[in-house]
């Protein structure tokens, strides 16, 4: 998201699922003429088509008064008309979920491992997972930033022990775990010897929006 207050452009970045339905809201600073566009960032994991006007947003006051919404998808994007932003006002992202397709769990299911390594299909999937979740985008997961993909899994957020359990045991740097880290994470999870340890993974795919092909569905 990279809202104009003022002639000056902030970003913003997040992750939004569009089944079930969620909203996302942002309570915005500043007051002047303003603009707001949402753009949507496409990886390889996201079929053709998908999330074509699925996402829009509105803006309201500090009176709830709708004061702008933004437009129909255009080069990748949505956007407000010009507003004028007050103090109070707030901005909330919606997923539709109309045009996405129920998200496949049992059949045709691609592996995820392959002898004593992970398939270079899951991998590639994990790292589009450490990027939506790389919410500045430096290259690492901080403690909120795993966190908040913790709670999107279905798992808990890390207390202070676990963090530092986990940093320690995976590559980490700056107290933040890097992706090579979290890629090796995961391939440790399915080498643990559990034979619930890839169910799980596939639930936790699931939960993140993939089907049992290893598309995007519902983020």
């Amino acid at each position: 998201m990279a809202p104009v207050f003022a002639g000056k452009e902030q970003t913003l970045r997040g992750v939004l699922f569009t089944s079930p339905l969620r909203v996302v809201k942002h309570v915005l600073g500043g007051e002047g003429p303003s603009r707001i566009t949402l753009r949507v960032e496409w990886n390889s994991d996201v079929g053709t088509n998908h999330f074509v006007n699925e996402v829009f947003g509105v803006v309201t006051d500090a009176k709830g008064n709708t004061i702008a919404v933004t437009s129909r998808l255009q080069d990748d994007q949505y956007q407000t008309d010009e507003f004028q932003l007050e103090s109070g006002s707030t901005f909330m992202v919606m997923g539709l979920g109309t045009n996405t397709r129920s998200a496949s769990r049992e059949k045709n299911r691609v592996e995820l491992t392959t002898q004593d390594r992970l398939t270079k299909r899951f991998k590639m999937t994990l790292m589009n997972v450490f990027d939506m979740f790389d919410f500045d985008c430096d290259g690492l997961l901080s403690r909120s930033e795993y966190a908040a993909f913790a709670v999107a899994t279905a798992d808990t957020p890390p207390d202070d022990e676990e963090w530092n359990l986990l940093t320690s045991q995976f590559d980490a740097r700056d107290g933040a775990l890097t992706m090579v880290g979290f890629l090796f994470m995961h391939e440790c999870e399915a080498f643990s010897g559990d034979d619930l340890a890839v169910p799980d993974i596939w639930e936790s795919l699931y939960r993140l929006g993939y089907d049992s092909s290893l598309q995007l569905q519902h983020v």
